[in-house]
């Protein structure tokens, strides 16, 4: 069916205006996506490039551009008035301080070496895990993930804590060396001589024997010594008896006394004294010992 006599003229009018949108936009002039942008007259105005603003309108096609502070970028073309700050990397969270070279590319926040990002986020850094004795890196740890550990297989070992060591293949006994003992997870094969045991044994066997040796020379030494020193000792007191006295010393000449002089005279000192006319002679005690000075008269 046809459409009514009333709504034709809305219908002409819609093609009208239509086709004359067609022929604006048929009119306009081609600019470039990248560089410019149109205007609300349908003209191609310039844009500032990377790492700039545009501070002021002044044209379409000579705007006035201002290059970004410090600490901002701007990395494409653009009729900003403002550009963009750059990412602060905290270096309490573990991050490094990066300084772009130039203002028209962003700053990216890296982890420490020996960091990786908590997180997908990567909002703070956390250290990489050490690998304990027994087993090994099998992955580094980087800027995405932890350290990867792997307990060491046989054959294999590691002997310290680490980021980045991987477990080693153990030792083998070259020639006239064998197998002493042999390796772990955390210690290396041990090599020694083949004939190295039985030279310890002799070593240590013939040790004690010497030690032996001179111990046993040693008693008899002292044994001997012992034995001249109880001979030595009895012979000389077998040599001291009642008649071997110390011989005595030549008896002074004595003025004979009267027999009714008194003899039994005492020093204070305990010794015997001898008058003769007048005069006094002690006598020591010794010598009143060896020989009586004065006797019993009657006797």
């Amino acid at each position: 069916m046809f459409p009514s006599r009333s709504k034709r003229p809305d219908m002409l009018l819609f093609v009208a205006v239509a086709g004359a949108l067609l022929a604006l936009a048929a009119a306009q002039p081609r600019c470039d996506p990248l560089t410019q942008y149109v205007d609300m007259f349908g003209q191609c105005c310039n844009l500032c490039g990377p790492g700039t603003k545009m501070r002021a309108k002044d044209s379409c096609t000579n705007p006035t551009c201002e290059n970004c502070g410090e600490g901002e970028y701007q990395d494409k073309y653009n009729r900003e008035s403002k550009c963009k700050l750059q990412p602060y990397c905290d270096p309490n969270k573990n991050f490094d301080v990066t300084h772009p070279k130039d203002k028209t590319t962003e700053a990216i926040c890296m982890c420490k070496r020996g960091f990786h990002c908590s997180s997908m986020a990567c909002i703070t850094c956390v250290s990489h895990k050490a690998c304990p004795a027994g087993s090994g890196v099998v992955s580094r740890g980087n800027q995405t993930h932890d350290t990867e550990c792997r307990t060491c297989q046989h054959g294999k070992f590691s002997n310290v804590s680490s980021k980045d060591a991987a477990c080693q293949e153990w030792k083998k006994c070259s020639d006239g060396y064998e197998v002493e003992e042999e390796g772990t997870d955390v210690s290396d094969t041990v090599c020694a001589g083949k004939m190295r045991s039985h030279w310890i044994v002799i070593i240590v066997v013939s040790a004690l024997v010497g030690v032996a040796a001179v111990a046993l020379f040693a008693w008899k030494l002292f044994k001997n010594k012992s034995r001249f020193m109880k001979e030595t000792t009895k012979g000389c007191v077998e040599c001291l008896g009642p008649e071997s006295e110390a011989p005595k010393e030549e008896e002074p000449l004595k003025t004979p006394v009267e027999e009714d002089e008194d003899c039994h005279g005492m020093s204070e000192n305990g010794n015997f004294v001898t008058q003769e006319l007048g005069k006094v002679e002690v006598l020591s005690r010794q010598e009143s010992q060896m020989e009586t000075m004065c006797e019993i008269v009657s006797f």
